[in-house]
């Protein structure tokens, strides 16, 4: 009976649309993950840039673009869903494209602002339109079937790529490419256009002062902050704890990351199940002490196996807050400004990820060892404590129900 029900539940969330999503993600996400690891690579030994020169190709091709999301999420609201989607998704076949016909640096750097508009675009879009024709009591699952597909094609890709980046790195770009000109024809031919946009030429202001008065919506960017600034450490200071501090091997490195990628395939889906029946200050608040767990393991040890045991903790965190924290903004949100709150949603991430990437090198140069990751676990346990005292009842709702401006 329970995999009846399961059956009949994905039957009401993978419509044609969020199939499109489902197809076009892995594709993408695939092809992305075969070539990104390898990038920096390619930019110096191959191309050979200047180590800074590939950082600051790097530093554009990963950054900014989440800079740019709360204008096009404001763009995507005036225009049109399905056309700025359209617009993102070629943009980035262009840079692919382009990428595999040059070696010129100049030339790589206005790509590659390009493609930084491209996701400016399809970041917002998608997360608009993945549960734009989803019923309430299933958005979050469908984030998390979105995101289980995303890690699946991300688990697999790497190993793909060093094969194929061995062969002809131009071959990933031109893979790259054809993904994504894919998932533009099939979003061209079969997705309609979402109805209620935002016509003001005022956007922002409006958008802003919307905001102002929306506190679940405060307090849902102000989690996906610390979220992000606490979680970010996964991708920059902890590799450069273990590799330069503790003398962990490449090899090791990557098998964190790999287990990372395990279990998050094998419980997106069972972990979304369980948080659409939480309450968002439940599902916060769990997170919360998730990743302070996690970041704490570094003051305590050294020892390589209570490495692996955080990167899965906080593996989990990510599985319990990113789908809800997903839909959570989206529901807040005016029928209107769906894609400037999301674009709003996804520029505090950015300025999230940047600041906890910048603070966590700083923490570890300025203090000794243990002394950096004490900061970080001091700035979560004080998050959870502000989180108990003055958002906790605001937001005290099931994820599945709608939240008020109060």
């Amino acid at each position: 009976m329970k995999v009846y029900d399961t059956i009949q539940k994905y039957k009401k969330i993978i419509n044609n649309q969020f199939l499109v999503i489902l197809i076009g993600t892995f594709l993408t996400a695939l092809t992305y993950s075969m070539m990104f690891p390898y990038f920096a690579i390619y930019l110096k030994e191959k191309l050979l840039l200047s180590a800074t020169a590939a950082a600051t190709i790097i530093m554009v091709f990963t950054g900014f673009r989440r800079q740019g999301v709360l204008i096009g999420g404001i763009l995507i609201d005036r225009f049109g869903h399905k056309k700025l989607f359209c617009i993102g998704l070629f943009i980035h076949v262009i840079f692919y494209f382009g990428m595999s016909m040059t070696t010129n640096y100049v030339a790589i750097l206005i790509l590659t602002i390009l493609s930084t508009i491209g996701g400016a675009l399809t970041i917002p879009t998608v997360r608009t339109l993945t549960i734009s024709n989803v019923d309430d009591q299933y958005k979050v699952e469908a984030f998390g079937l979105r995101a289980m597909t995303f890690n699946f094609a991300i688990a697999i890709g790497p190993v793909i790529g060093s094969y194929v980046a061995n062969y002809s790195f131009s071959t990933l770009f031109i893979g790259c490419g054809i993904s994504y000109f894919i998932y533009f024809i099939m979003v061209l031919l079969t997705f309609e256009e979402v109805k209620s946009l935002n016509k003001s030429t005022k956007a922002l202001v409006t958008s802003i002062k919307d905001i102002k008065t929306n506190r679940p919506a405060l307090i849902i960017l102000a989690m996906s902050f610390i979220f992000f600034f606490l979680s970010s450490q996964a991708s920059s200071t902890i590799p450069m704890y273990l590799k330069s501090s503790i003398k962990v091997s490449n090899i090791k490195i990557g098998i964190l990351f790999t287990v990372s990628a395990v279990v998050s395939v094998a419980f997106q889906q069972i972990i979304a199940g369980i948080t659409s029946k939480l309450s968002y200050a439940r599902v916060f608040l769990i997170t919360l002490i998730l990743l302070t767990g996690a970041l704490s393991i570094y003051i305590v040890s050294e020892n390589y196996y209570m490495f692996i045991l955080s990167i899965i903790i906080m593996t989990f965190a990510e599985l319990i807050c990113i789908p809800v924290m997903y839909s959570a903004m989206i529901k807040v949100a005016p029928s209107n400004l769906k894609g400037t709150y999301s674009g709003f949603a996804v520029f505090f991430e950015g300025l999230g990820t940047s600041l906890g990437v910048y603070a966590g090198g700083i923490f570890l140069d300025k203090f000794n060892l243990k002394g950096g990751w004490i900061v970080l676990t001091l700035i979560g346990v004080v998050s959870i404590i502000l989180l108990k005292l003055f958002a906790e009842k605001t937001i005290s709702i099931n994820t599945n129900c709608t939240i008020s401006k109060s």
